[in-house]
């Protein structure tokens, strides 16, 4: 079967964006990770980091309003949309930081055709002001209009929010430098073996923080106090991933530690979720020890309710 136009195609964002602190701030405040290097400068210098770091997940807010634009202009939108998604890849060079002034592109993976439905495998490649690569995300998404269209390559977007560009840089490109040189997961990790079973953790995820999710990610905020529902089954992946992450980070002690995140993400709905929100109970296992590479693989889970609200989802961590 012949691949669509756009595929290989890259896309290059027009607007840069700047990590302030306190999108850091808020952000790590929305999603549950706690770790001081997210809160204040003297506790991130503590920590051996030269400012104020952002949690892993952070870096959605500079390329997930380009992927959108790309995906929109792929499919042919003209209205509301339902989109899911059902993966996520995140892979890491380093943490943002306060300063960093943030290029994003996005490269066309795949694109196919089923039924009513688009599949789109997108990958995003956030650079800095420097021109390194710092972090990449491939995200796995099933999209419909209801309203049959042909599979075609971008237009020119009208508010001109991305290009096309012929720059080859890639996942692949993903700098180190700048990294911290005591990244590495705490001890007692390392020490573990394949199998072992990590402590878990309840989160509560209330509906103030979906509005403030949908906020700094630039979806459209109702100004219903309870929000989506509040089926914890709908509730945004990337959401899903960072507060998994904030769970991985208080076991291995430091955010820098984790190299990749992937996670598949359910959907389904639920009724009569209580107001005051849907608690998480996330746990870990130690999957795979990786000899020569220095790390672990940590399998996640997420349940709400009786469900699972990540499939398949893992993190590999350094531990020197």
């Amino acid at each position: 079967m012949k691949a669509p136009p756009a595929v290989g195609h890259r896309y290059r964002g027009t607007r840069r964006y700047l990590v302030t602190a306190p999108n850091i701030q808020r952000f790590a405040r929305v999603t549950h990770n706690q770790h001081p290097a997210h809160q204040s400068v003297s506790s991130a210098e503590h920590h051996g980091f030269p400012t104020l770091v952002a949690p892993p997940v952070f870096g959605a807010l500079a390329w997930l309003p380009l992927q959108r634009a790309v995906v929109n202009s792929l499919t042919g939108h003209r209205g509301p949309a339902r989109t899911l998604h059902v993966g996520q890849t995140l892979r890491l060079g380093r943490l943002l930081r306060v300063g960093d002034i943030l290029t994003a592109d996005i490269h066309v993976e795949m694109l196919e055709r089923c039924l009513e439905y688009d599949m789109v495998v997108l990958t995003a490649i956030l650079s800095d002001q420097d021109g390194l690569v710092v972090q990449s995300a491939t995200s796995t998404l099933i999209s419909s209009t209801g309203i049959a269209h042909p599979i075609r390559s971008p237009v020119s977007d009208p508010r001109a929010t991305f290009m096309e560009t012929d720059d080859a840089l890639t996942h692949s490109d993903i700098s180190h430098a700048g990294s911290e040189p005591s990244w590495r997961a705490r001890g007692d990790i390392a020490d573990l073996t394949a199998n072992a079973v990590l402590p878990h953790r309840i989160t509560t995820l209330r509906p103030a923080d979906i509005r403030d999710y949908d906020r700094l990610v630039g979806t459209e905020v109702s100004d219903d106090p309870f929000p989506r529902q509040f089926s914890i089954g709908t509730t945004p992946g990337l959401l899903r991933m960072a507060l998994a992450s904030g769970y991985i980070t208080s076991l291995v002690g430091r955010p820098d530690a984790v190299t990749t995140y992937r996670a598949e993400f359910s959907h389904y709905r639920t009724r009569g979720a209580d107001r005051g929100g849907a608690p998480i109970r996330f746990g870990g296992r130690i999957t795979a020890s990786k000899p020569g590479r220095d790390a672990v693989d940590i399998a996640i889970e997420a349940r709400c309710g009786g469900r699972n609200l990540l499939v398949n989802a893992f993190a590999e961590v350094g531990i020197g």
